[in-house]
């Protein structure tokens, strides 16, 4: 698959330490160590942006969206890509041995390898900063604390999609221990639970760690994530862990998190009630102490660490007016996007050539099948992220958001997915032209997740509403097809029951949310796979479009072969596989 450029130059600098027994890790020739590099506060900035750049490969975009979005019942694949990787992955006809799981796993572990050298590093700078006398912190103290908060969010986020991808995964430990008779960077797999502990913590660890920082950031810090991103992916985390249907608990905390970033509930939080100290530490003989002076803390006591108040404040998060400008080339940090990987700006003032929308847009490796426009006739949002041969499909005229039409799109469906299209009006479409940011979380999606959680606590009314607010701007996408102005969807949903708001806060999830990397997962957490799988088969061509989903085995893909075979059977495979 064709690889975006990496023009981050800062991450030669930065040393993998490196096992045998680890098919990622290369020895580093002519680098200098981890341990000898983190000298001083700009060369930690150096090394958190070594992590952020892992963000920008393809092998972390590219297959996030064909496990994501192509494993999914959205998406089909080109007929060119037939008896490929590709199709063997996307019909879950996958084993151990397919590349893309391979490259997938590395990439994330590179991340995560990246981060641990940042975050353990880190702290062994922390006696550079001069403390304040007034006010007990310097500048400088309280940029580190952003810092690190940043590395524990990206941490974070790789093993989230690690967990949610393969299920338990090894936890690698942060400081590598290497010599002729040991090497700790070969670990066992650990549980599920122990994965997502590891991952909240690392969460609420970064909402502190982010709490000063607002999404204002200068241009050349664009793309940093700062504490709403921190609380909006905590959220979502703790929602994968909770079940529907049956009153798990934890929904309330989805609620209380979501509430605090739309605003509707400004409470602040303690910091012992942010870590959940009781929960997340003790398992594994971590210490709160740990957790301050990872966020540089240690000048204050510890009682007063545990009673400071953190609050997210005014964010600035809103739904941006139009649906469809969502991605264009001037959407990129709008007021809706949340978490979302700079494509158009760098420390080095370059952008990144290629980005993944021009790749998977015109290259059309990924089509929107027949079946999800034909459920969804009466939502604008789905026509209008989709786009067809003119005159192909359904007899409709529908192009790309610019007006023009698509020529020469490939079978079987000759249609192709308007949000991964990179566009302007005014200027030609150009892979080093036009590089468009990733968007990986929005503002929608929080609004979703906090109607979720009200229904799931008891208040299927008070979600209404907010499925009601994307619905409501979603009628304001105009369109040339009759199918955009169906009455039935200008009318605002009626109250009703725990039962059918659920159906319809899973339906419009894959509406407002459509090719945005996260169905196939949302199919394996609702407990939906079977009967929309079963849904996509009912098709004339179906060849193209079955996926051969097995209960049991494919809520997870396969762990790589070459992980099993070089762990020496250390990091065991999954059932079925």
């Amino acid at each position: 698959m064709k690889k975006i450029l990496n023009i981050y130059m800062i991450t030669s600098l930065i040393v993998m330490l490196q096992s045998c027994g680890d098919f990622l890790e290369v020895e580093p020739i002519g680098q200098p160590y981890a341990d000898k590099f983190y000298r001083d506060v700009n060369e930690v900035q150096l090394g958190l942006n070594a992590v952020f750049s892992v963000l920008a490969e393809s092998d972390f975009q590219d297959n996030l969206a064909l496990i994501g979005s192509g494993c999914s019942d959205n998406m089909t694949m080109v007929t060119n890509l037939r008896f490929t990787d590709i199709e063997n992955l996307t019909r879950l006809d996958m084993d151990p041995t397919n590349p893309l799981i391979e490259s997938f796993w590395s990439v994330l572990y590179k991340g995560i390898f990246r981060a641990n050298q940042f975050i353990y590093n880190s702290r062994e700078i922390g006696d550079v900063f001069v403390v304040d006398t007034v006010n007990n912190q310097s500048e400088e103290r309280i940029i580190q604390r952003d810092r690190v908060g940043q590395g524990k969010f990206l941490r974070a986020f790789f093993y989230f999609n690690l967990v949610r991808t393969f299920g338990g995964v090894p936890i690698k430990p942060e400081s590598p221990n290497i010599s002729a008779t040991t090497d700790n960077l070969i670990q066992p797999r650990s549980t599920v639970t122990e994965v997502y502990d590891y991952i909240e913590r690392d969460l609420r660890e970064a909402v502190i760690g982010l709490s000063r920082i607002g999404r204002n950031r200068p241009a050349e810090e664009k793309g940093k994530v700062e504490m709403g991103a921190a609380l909006s992916l905590l959220a979502k985390v703790i929602a994968y862990r909770c079940e529907v249907g049956v009153g798990d608990p934890r929904w309330q905390e989805v609620k209380k998190y979501t509430s605090h970033i739309i605003g509707t509930d400004m409470q602040r939080f303690t910091v012992a009630e942010l870590l959940d100290g009781q929960r997340l530490y003790v398992p594994y003989d971590l210490s709160v102490e740990q957790a301050q002076n990872d966020l540089l803390f240690e000048t204050i006591s510890m009682d007063d660490f545990l009673k400071q108040e953190v609050s997210l404040g005014a964010n600035g998060y809103q739904l941006n007016p139009s649906y469809n400008s969502l991605w264009t080339l001037g959407s990129d940090f709008s007021e809706e996007m949340i978490f979302e990987v700079n494509h158009a700006i760098t420390e080095l003032n370059q952008n990144l050539g290629t980005s993944f929308y021009n790749y998977f847009g015109n290259s059309n490796v990924l089509q929107p099948i027949a079946r999800f426009p034909k459920d969804f006739s009466g939502d604008a949002r789905v026509l209008s992220s989709i786009g067809v041969q003119v005159e192909v499909v359904f007899g409709r005229v529908v192009g790309k958001p610019d007006g023009g039409g698509y020529g020469g799109l490939t079978e079987p469906e000759q249609t192709a997915n308007n949000k991964w299209y990179v566009w302007n009006a005014d200027r030609p479409v150009s892979a080093n032209d036009n590089p468009q940011n990733l968007k990986l979380m929005r503002y929608a999606e929080v609004l979703l997740w906090h109607a979720e959680a009200l229904n799931e606590t008891g208040n299927p009314i008070l979600a209404t509403d907010f499925l009601n607010q994307l619905r409501s701007r979603a009628r304001g996408i105009v369109g040339d097809h009759p199918s955009f102005n169906d009455p039935s969807f200008n009318l605002d949903y009626t109250a009703a029951g725990y039962i059918d708001t659920r159906a319809r806060i899973w339906r419009d999830r894959r509406a407002e949310l459509c090719f945005e990397f996260d169905r196939f997962y949302d199919l394996m957490r609702t407990g939906q796979a079977t009967e929309a799988y079963a849904n996509v088969e009912i098709l004339d061509n179906a060849q193209f479009y079955s996926k051969n989903f097995v209960p049991g085995i494919n809520e997870v893909l396969p762990i790589p072969a070459s992980e099993v075979r070089l762990s020496n059977g250390v990091v065991s495979q999954n059932p079925g596989y």
